[in-house]
């Protein structure tokens, strides 16, 4: 009896036929409605109601721009909230977002390089864990890796 065999070609193309679209291949907008639907999470714009997680920018006393980071309360408790480069502020993000959260960002940051990032991280998430659902759908119709 012949066995029905498991490859990655065949995960693959069993993804492409559900549009799963490989990471990488789509822009921030669409794989943040992605990833933010399975997820369940939630990015605001403005400010206002309840979040989780809050990114903003603000101005020091001596007027150069610094990020913050913080949680549901609001308040900068440790310095570690505070970024005086843009590079890291978001490193939380991705986090935040597969947990589920709702998070305040200001929408003139979701063009930077570190919000398309922190997109792209659940993305590829999101990708591994649909990856891993059709894999095992296929083992349950019987396919099989070899050996």
């Amino acid at each position: 009896m012949s066995k029905n065999l498991l490859t990655e070609d065949l995960i693959l193309e069993a993804m492409s036929d559900a549009n799963i679209v490989e990471v990488g291949q789509l822009d921030t907008e669409d794989a943040m409605e992605i990833v933010l639907d399975y997820f369940g999470a939630t990015i605001k714009k403005n400010w206002g109601g309840y979040c989780d997680m809050y990114y903003y920018e603000e101005t020091s006393a001596d007027g150069y721009s610094i990020w913050v980071a913080t949680d549901h309360d609001g308040k900068v408790s440790v310095p570690e909230d505070v970024y005086y480069y843009d590079n890291d502020w978001l490193e939380s993000l991705p986090e935040q977002i597969t947990s589920g959260n709702t998070v305040q960002l200001d929408d003139c940051h979701w063009g930077d390089y570190a919000f398309a990032d922190a997109i792209e991280q659940c993305y590829e998430q999101y990708w591994n864990d649909k990856k891993e659902e059709i894999e095992n759908e296929l083992i349950d119709k019987g396919y099989e890796w070899e050996g």
